[in-house]
């Protein structure tokens, strides 16, 4: 038997050896995943589908309500009707998942907008594709000025004259053929500056890839920034943009100078002790100018004790005799 998987490439042909009396395969072997994008399992005859082999539908999940004569397909809203109970509207290219019953031609739809009831469709005939609703919404009656449109409004009355009157056809006619020759002119230039700008969509594709990595760079710059500060100041908000006002306020704000002078004289201050202390202060003095954080180095100079040669030489062995 000769069993053809297809690859990216093409197709890959398998043969598999069929014996008079086949032994019937383990379950190891049954379900052993091959690298060719589908399984065949040992057992595969090559003359039903996969779905027929797997138990399963071509539509999968949309058809797990098929036994009940119903299946579960996704259109596409086909007018744009507005819910019975409030004001909100599901729009025309929306889609939801929908019932549809094979019987009558009747959808059931629910949409996940919320506040929108379940509104069914019922489709009217098979050549005629006109949609009713019947319960659970109205349709949404939609009006514009015909005069902004461009449109040529016609009354009753101008309708019968229409059907009725050659004379009156051909006027209307030749009134249409004026607008369109006063317009053509325009829609040529239009179309003209429409080929132009995408003579060459590379460049223009390419131009606007740079604008998005130039803003990327400039956004992620401004994240590191903010990062930092929150960081510094141990914050974990949202900071917001920067405003000119709030620029303007800041270049108005001055800071008090000469507080290094006020921490020096501090400093001065504190160190000041009288020498008849003796060794003792000394040390005390020493010891906090090293330990003080809050006294500054640069303008406190640590006191050495100047050693006092003493008259007399001392020896380094002391005798009992004078």
């Amino acid at each position: 038997v000769i069993t053809r998987h297809s690859l990216n490439s093409g197709f890959l042909y398998r043969i598999h050896h069929v014996d008079s009396q086949p032994n019937p395969p383990s379950p190891s072997q049954q379900y052993k995943m091959q690298g060719f994008n589908r399984y065949y399992p040992p057992t595969y005859d090559g003359k039903s589908t996969i779905n027929q082999l797997n138990n399963s539908h071509a539509l999968g999940n949309r058809a797990r309500k098929l036994h009940q004569g119903c299946i579960l397909p996704r259109p596409f809203s086909p007018l744009t009707p507005a819910s019975s109970l409030c004001a909100l509207s599901c729009p025309m290219t929306s889609s939801a998942n929908s019932v549809l019953l094979m019987s009558p031609k009747v959808f059931v739809t629910t949409p996940k907008r919320k506040g929108l009831a379940v509104i069914i469709l019922h489709l009217s005939g098979r050549f005629n594709t006109a949609y009713k609703i019947i319960s659970g919404a109205r349709k949404r009656i939609q009006e514009w000025d015909t005069s902004v449109a461009g449109n040529i409004v016609t009354s009753e009355q101008d309708r019968e004259r229409i059907e009725t009157d050659p004379i009156f056809r051909l006027e209307r006619e030749m009134e249409d053929k004026k607008v369109a020759e006063e317009r053509k002119p325009l829609l040529s230039k239009i179309e003209e500056a429409n080929r132009r700008q995408w003579a060459d969509p590379y460049s223009l594709s390419q131009k606007l890839r740079r604008s998005f990595r130039e803003g990327k760079k400039i956004r992620e710059a401004k994240n590191a920034a903010d990062q930092k500060i929150l960081d510094r100041n141990g914050l974990n908000i949202k900071l917001l943009e920067e405003a000119p006002q709030d620029l303007v306020a800041a270049k108005k704000v001055e800071f008090k100078r000469g507080r290094e002078d006020i921490a020096k004289k501090k400093a001065v201050l504190g160190v000041k002790h009288p020498l008849d202390k003796g060794v003792r202060g000394e040390i005390f003095v020493n010891e906090r100018i090293k330990n003080d954080p809050f006294l500054n180095s640069e303008f406190v100079k640590r006191r050495k004790r100047s050693r006092e040669e003493s008259e007399c030489r001392t020896g380094l062995v002391g005798y009992q005799s004078d």
